[in-house]
């Protein structure tokens, strides 16, 4: 995510174990770079605005790898779902919800949550989806976003009603 912290596995050749080494993720250093192997470091993101950046590594800490669309490392927003309506739908399930919030990319499979299960979400905008929720049992569940790839949820913060 945009935080920084998400421990990455690099795989390369020629990694030496010094004080020096060091990874990048665009223009911005590593929190740590972690020796492994020859051909392996363990390298924590920085804090980075979204978008995809190149990683590279240099066992002197100046002179680094030349960037390659195969290293490449995508900074996640976070998703916030800031409203939802309706919030309560029958139990059979076909109510579609507007979620509104920020975070949410069109290029990017997303996903609602109603409870254990999910639908996949119509991206209206960055800031608006579309989820037809699914049959469920009566009562109150949590009804969160999340990122097909598991990088971004948005949360717990909405409850969604079911009713008989």
């Amino acid at each position: 995510s945009e935080d920084g912290g998400t421990v990455v596995l690099v795989r390369g050749a020629n990694f030496v174990l010094s004080d020096e080494l060091t990874c990048k993720f665009g223009d911005a250093v590593a929190v740590s770079t972690r020796w492994v192997s020859p051909t392996t470091l363990l390298c924590a993101t920085p804090m980075h605005h979204p978008g995809v950046v190149a990683v590279t590594v240099a066992n002197d800490g100046q002179h680094f790898s030349k960037p390659s669309a195969a290293a490449n490392f995508e900074f996640v927003a976070h998703i916030v779902v800031v409203a939802a309506n309706p919030l309560v739908g029958p139990s059979r399930g076909g109510t579609t919800v507007a979620v509104s919030g920020v975070g949410f990319k069109s290029q990017e499979a997303l996903y609602c949550a109603f409870g254990s299960m999910s639908v996949r979400a119509v991206v209206v905008s960055e800031n608006d989806l579309l989820c037809v929720t699914p049959a469920g049992a009566g009562g109150v569940v949590t009804m969160s976003v999340t990122s097909a790839a598991g990088t971004a949820h948005s949360g717990d913060r909405v409850q969604f009603t079911y009713v008989e």
